[in-house]
């Protein structure tokens, strides 16, 4: 993972317990649609560039 991707989820994480649960739920439907395309391969071009 880049340290631009390890920064970003490190912000996530500490923002997590300030969250309501409707911004929650909205934050793993989200990160479950990532999931989703990288699956598939139709992740954002700079993944797939990371990892050739």
């Amino acid at each position: 993972m880049s340290e631009k991707g390890k920064e970003a989820l490190e912000t996530i994480f500490k923002a997590i317990p300030k969250l309501s649960d409707f911004q929650r739920g909205r934050l793993l439907g989200m990160a479950e649609i990532i999931e989703e395309q990288n699956r598939h391969g139709e992740g954002e071009i700079g993944d797939s560039e990371e990892r050739r």
